[in-house]
């Protein structure tokens, strides 16, 4: 959030307490992440079959469209580029 005053005893007292709360996360926050990391092993087969679904069907956009479409598979992670051959333009049909 903001924080706005003309005392600059109170903006450097709320800062240090903005310091001091920040240091450490919240309680529910490092149970949460003991919670989930004694789960990893589904979250990350769940995590992977979505990224696959979704690899799935970027391959499938490109290929319907390689007139249109170009693109870097990723080679790990999930992210990719795709990119508009000739430049882009716009104008096309709808698909």
């Amino acid at each position: 959030g903001w924080l706005e005053s003309r005392s600059p005893a109170v903006i450097q007292r709320v800062a240090q307490l903005k310091d001091y709360t920040t240091i450490c996360p919240p309680a529910p926050s490092e149970v949460l992440g003991a919670v989930a990391l004694r789960a990893q092993p589904a979250l990350l087969e769940r995590s992977r079959a979505i990224a696959a679904e979704g690899l799935a069907a970027a391959r499938a956009t490109v290929a319907k469209h390689p007139a249109a479409l170009e693109w870097s598979e990723p080679a790990a992670g999930t992210f990719a580029f795709v990119g508009l051959k000739g430049g882009g333009g716009g104008g096309g049909g709808s698909e």
